[in-house]
């Protein structure tokens, strides 16, 4: 039996269609499978196979590779749409970016879905203490402080040649 107040945990393809009044999204720092690469490949590009077998790849191995990982990016930065528009009230996004090397500025790693919105929301992020705050700096992402968007912000409209035929150009609870 379903308590009204429980939560729910929801891949994004069973939450699609449904709508919940808060919806978390965590790992957005994770990089996911792209850039991983197996002994054994196929894929088809321009008409035809290009296979990658036992880290010997035919002519247009690479350009095949290129166009997935294309389609792929393309298809979680999708699927980060259809899960932040499940939220009627409150939308968290959770992931870690870590200081950078030259600035100390917290920056995501690339190519992960954090690093595709990171330009819209790292001027409203702010540091969260952690448990681990007030213990001497490590050389650890646990001590590193958490960045969370202010409940009150809200994404900026995007242009209208970015927007899809049916997005309302202001962002809805």
């Amino acid at each position: 039996r379903e308590r009204p107040d429980a939560g729910q945990v929801l891949s994004i393809h069973a939450a699609k269609g449904l709508e919940f009044g808060q919806v978390y999204l965590p790992r957005l720092d994770n990089k996911g499978a792209e850039g991983r690469q197996d002994d054994t490949e196929a894929a088809w590009h321009d008409g035809r196979w290009e296979l990658r077998l036992f880290r010997a790849e035919t002519p247009g191995w690479q350009a095949a590779r290129e166009a997935g990982a294309a389609t792929e990016r393309a298809e979680r930065v999708r699927l980060l749409y259809v899960a932040a528009t499940r939220a009627r009230r409150r939308l968290h996004l959770l992931g870690h970016a870590t200081p950078a090397a030259r600035t100390g500025a917290p920056a995501p790693q690339p190519q992960s879905l954090l690093a595709r919105i990171w330009p819209r929301v790292e001027h409203a992020c702010v540091a969260v203490p952690t448990a681990q705050a007030a213990l001497p700096a490590l050389e650890t992402p646990a001590a590193w402080p958490l960045l969370r968007l202010p409940a009150d912000w809200a994404p900026a409209a995007l242009p209208p040649a970015l927007r899809h035929a049916g997005d309302s150009a202001t962002a809805q609870d």
